[in-house]
């Protein structure tokens, strides 16, 4: 109990900090551990106290420590020397090998222009400034343009010349915090180079640097291994293999299996993870186990084949976080004490925790050791409820094959089910979706994952000796991971196998979780009616939470930042509909438009309007329609014209796609209305007789009236519309004075747009751009006397209207660089 109190401090104390970091309240690092040091004083002053002081010194530690990881940079990390946009000339080791950019993934992936590039890591020495090369450190990406691979290996000292990019702080509702991951880390930012050729080798691996090219040519190795194994496998099952193996998800196929394991609750079994090295490790301890007792040199060698491991996989996070769980274990089991394992597990967690304090945060962590500590405290009392306690007596059965089956069996349904149910509220706070089916997905889905990581390990290890006797173990593995996929597939094919809910409150996802895992702990010691009865109060309070949060403002229109194009989620109190629906950066396991819906407290988006066929418009559509719920997609007449007359083009596409998905495709054209809540959506272009050449001028206009205790308030959604459209709109409607408007096409400036924004006299301007667009002087005397927000520069831009008629407005304004 003292250890875990200890965790939850140290949690605590990485929420505070970063709590007050989002509010623009951070105190220096001295500061925290100042305070902890006093406090922690005060505990060998006061001891009755002790037990409330020193909770509170570690708090304040780990508040210090995370300041330190996430916001005390380096003095020569590479964005103290060089700004965005610079072209520098950068010094450092490969530490990768160079591999073709993915493509882009998705149906829509072939109409998404995208020039090739050939990515790899350097760790940075020197950085040359004004002709004087200084010290720099950081993990920097180099981006080569084209298919060419640049003449560097792993080990290799490099000089690279290029146009350098800092990293930026997240933009958008739901976003994790971009900047203070990157610090943690190391992470610097993206160098882009024209050309291989701008890539000067200095020297060859020497010294510790031959360790890198080892390491990269084990890596390879194991590649290739999969390879060939797996050459007759399908894409996803080949996609499956290779994330849960070697932690690869740049293939495409693995996007549509993720989806998969995520709908049923299972997306941290394609992860490495402690999971999957425990695995191997208890493999190994079981196989040396048949030789004989060895006694610490069974730990001592498995610990050697978990670092071996770990030299062919992508070194990670989530890998190193594993390592780290396994080996401390064995180092455990190698002392031969008798240590307290969940105990043990507590320590490793808070040595984690001051590693990457960041990491609480991630749904990864919290299932990784928060599953495996429940695994080591309650699996056996689980099952001691669901199939009843063993009476131990001194009169010994010999078990039979059928009696050792059945008991596996229960072992693993009790631990399907608590797995199960402890991380259902965390799941529903952070994905939105309940699987009903997912102890089932578990029991079923688990033992076939653990049958592959056993085939695979066994391949890997094999192969790295002599690739021919990998075969056999390769076989096993490429059906077990078919079989595992098309089970997750069946499953989650089934009505109802997931269900969108609305996401819980923090509180109550915190409480639920405690209040589960204690539930599971003493299970055995409660009669099921009282079971029951906590799961309806658990259930009952989590219904409370969401009646009781607060209800959606009258109308409010969220800007996301999502480059050059536009998403903007129009919400009017239950209703919400999307305007357009580019796609926005991913957040953890969520598509990037459905994390920032969730976080703007809307699950569900029955509409959806595109405004006219462009693909920066409708990029994200597919990410959004069944985590959305989406029934109704609203298109200009333009949209259905260009699907007929290119039947392989990307409104062709989404014709079918939407068709096939049973949900409604209209056309929609000046004059038609909406509700949507209590507001009036009325659509004012394009007009049916309209003719115009370029597609943005057939670009759909709508007008949101909201009514308040004092007036009506008007805002003004233009699309892309151009000079020709506004001109036509001006002509056949009599534009009230609005309150906020889109600028249209992203704010490329012309005397049109110019002359929209005098006439409509808007208070508010809201600019959905990327920095190309950023600073248009052309538009310096519109931006006068009116609030002007940009996206490139603000970040997305929430604007609400309150039932008094009084606007607000919020940006989620990115910071600068690192500090």
């Amino acid at each position: 109990m003292r250890v875990w109190i200890a965790v939850a401090s140290a949690v605590v104390g990485v929420l505070l900090a970063s709590l007050l970091t989002d509010h623009g309240h951070a105190f220096a690092t001295s500061w925290w551990l100042g305070a902890s040091a006093f406090t922690a004083g005060l505990a060998l002053v006061a001891r009755d106290a002790t037990r409330l002081v020193l909770p509170i010194a570690l708090v304040l530690l780990f508040a210090g420590l995370t300041t330190l990881r996430t916001l005390e940079t380096p003095r020569d990390a590479l964005p103290r020397i060089s700004t965005s946009d610079a072209v520098i000339s950068v010094e450092g080791i490969v530490t990768s090998v160079p591999t073709a950019e993915p493509p882009p993934q998705g149906p829509l992936a072939p109409f998404i222009n995208r020039a090739d590039a050939v990515t790899t890591w350097l760790a940075v020495s020197r950085v040359q400034v004004n002709d004087a090369w200084q010290p720099a450190s950081g993990r920097l990406l180099l981006r080569t343009q084209g298919r060419n691979l640049p003449h560097a290996q792993p080990g290799d000292r490099v000089r690279v010349l290029g146009v350098y990019t800092a990293p930026r702080d997240r933009m958008n509702p739901g976003e994790p915090p971009r900047l203070r991951l990157a610090a943690q880390s190391g992470y610097v930012g993206v160098l882009d180079s024209s050309s291989p050729a701008l890539l000067e080798r200095v020297a060859a691996p020497q010294g510790l640097t031959r360790l890198i090219a080892l390491r990269e040519h084990m890596r390879q190795r194991a590649r290739l291994i999969f390879d060939n194994a797996l050459t007759h496998a399908d894409p996803e099952s080949r996609a499956l293999a290779r994330s849960l193996l070697l932690g690869n998800t740049d293939d495409p196929a693995s996007t549509d299996i993720a989806q998969t394991f995520t709908r049923l609750g299972l997306a941290h079994v394609l992860s490495i993870s402690g999971f999957h090295l425990t695995v191997m490790a208890l493999v190994a301890l079981y196989l040396l186990r048949l030789t004989g007792d060895r006694g610490w040199v069974e730990p001592t060698l498995v610990a050697i084949a978990v670092l071996l491991y770990t030299l062919i996989v992508p070194f990670e996070a989530p890998i190193a976080r594993s390592a780290l769980m396994v080996l401390s274990l064995l180092l455990v089991d190698a002392t031969g004490r008798r240590y307290d394992r969940v105990c043990v597990l507590g320590l490793i967690t808070l040595a984690l925790i001051a590693w990457r304090p960041l990491d609480v945060t991630n749904l990864g962590f919290q299932l990784s050791v928060g599953l495996t500590a429940l695994l080591l405290w309650a699996a056996e009392p689980m099952q001691w409820r669901l199939f009843g306690q063993p009476v131990r007596g001194l009169i010994e059965t010999r078990p039979t094959v059928f009696s050792q089956l059945f008991a596996g069996f229960k072992s693993s349904a009790a631990i399907a089910l608590m797995c199960w149910l402890v991380s259902l509220p965390v799941l529903m706070y952070s994905t939105g979706l309940i699987s009903p089916l997912g102890a089932l997905a578990t029991l079923v889905v688990s033992p076939l994952i653990v049958a592959a990581l056993w085939a695979g390990y066994i391949s890997l290890a094999l192969g790295v000796i002599a690739p021919p006797l990998a075969l056999p173990a390769a076989w096993v593995l490429q059906h077990v991971v078919s079989l595992s996929a098309w089970a997750a597939r069946t499953i989650d094919a089934a009505p109802a196998s997931s269900l969108a809910v609305p996401r819980p409150a923090l509180w109550w996802t915190i409480l639920a979780t405690i209040a589960l895992v204690v539930l599971v702990r003493i299970a055995h010691q409660l009669r099921w009616r009282t079971i029951a009865l906590t799961l309806v109060l658990i259930a009952a309070t989590g219904v409370l939470s969401l009646v009781l949060r607060p209800s959606q403002p009258p109308l409010r229109v969220l800007t996301l930042a999502v480059g050059d194009g536009t998403c903007m989620l129009v919400t009017s109190r239950d209703d919400a509909l999307l305007w357009d629906c580019k796609t926005a950066p991913r957040a953890g396991v969520l598509p990037g438009i459905v994390a920032a819906t969730r976080a703007a407290g809307v699950s569900r988006v029955p509409r959806v309007v595109i405004t006219h066929p462009d693909i920066d418009h409708f990029a994200g559509l597919f990410d959004i329609l069944a985590p959305l719920h989406v029934e109704h997609v609203l298109v200009p007449p333009r949209f259905l014209a260009q699907a007929q007359q290119d039947p392989r083009g990307a409104a062709a596409l989404i014709v079918r796609e939407l068709a096939e998905r049973n949900i409604t495709l209209s056309p929609i054209t000046a004059g038609h209305t909406l509700a949507l809540g209590p507001t009036r959506a009325t659509f004012l272009a394009p007009l049916p007789s309209t003719d115009f050449a370029n597609d943005n001028d057939h670009s759909l206009v709508l007008l949101l009236e909201t009514p308040s205790t004092t007036a009506v308030t008007r805002v003004l959604l233009t699309g892309d519309i151009g000079p020709q459209a506004i001109t036509s709109l001006l002509a056949s409607t009599t534009l009230p004075a609005l309150d906020a408007i889109e600028l249209p096409h992203h704010g490329s400036f012309n005397d049109a747009s110019a002359n929209l924004i005098t006439l409509s006299s808007p208070r508010i301007v809201l600019q959905s751009t990327g920095p190309r667009r950023l600073n248009d002087p052309r538009w310096i005397p519109s931006q006068r006397d009116r609030t002007w927000l940009i996206t490139a520069r603000d970040g997305a831009i929430s604007l609400e209207i309150t039932p008094a008629g009084t606007l607000r407005t919020r940006t989620f304004a990115p910071r600068p660089a690192l500090p």
